[in-house]
């Protein structure tokens, strides 16, 4: 049974759309998106088909077999920074050639391409979940990384699945 959602849990989900397939493909993982659960309704996203925008929650809840909603292991306090932090991003567009970079370095086995860049005006959506709470308090999913943009929904999935 899949929990009950609640504001500041991140989710993850298996899409069944050619680009969740590549997705999927690239990062061998189950997992082909990420986001934050703004209430049991809704969700913040980026997309490829909107960018950074909230969204209705019925989408990822009417199919529990590809959807895990997680908590974040930080005080609650964090977790909404953290999360007021991603809803300002919201209306940016998404980011295809960070989606491509993130592709070719998993196929190349490079997690990372050094420091921790400016962050740009648009996200991909594992990022959109890893940068905010780095941010706000130097978690990382990926904890041997430089580098926020190199988390996948898989590594967001096997951080807060596991603790």
């Amino acid at each position: 049974m899949t929990p009950r959602p609640r504001r500041g849990n991140v989710f993850v989900w298996s899409g069944d759309t050619v680009f969740s397939a590549l997705v999927k493909a690239f990062t061998r993982s189950r997992w082909s998106h990420a986001g934050w659960f703004l209430s049991e309704d809704t969700v913040l996203e980026a997309s490829p088909d909107g960018g950074v925008r909230v969204v209705d929650a019925s989408k990822f809840l009417l199919r529990p077999d590809r959807l895990a909603i997680l908590a974040v292991p930080l005080p609650g306090d964090v977790v909404e920074r953290a999360l007021a932090r991603a809803q300002g991003f919201e209306g940016r567009g998404y980011d295809y050639l960070l989606a491509l970079w993130l592709a070719w370095s998993v196929v190349l086995g490079r997690r990372c391409c050094g420091e921790v860049r400016e962050w740009r005006r648009a996200f991909v959506c594992s990022e959109l979940v890893a940068q905010p709470l780095f941010e706000v308090a130097g978690f990382r999913f990926v904890p041997n990384s430089a580098d926020v943009d190199s988390t996948t929904p898989g590594d967001i999935f096997g951080r807060l699945s596991h603790g």
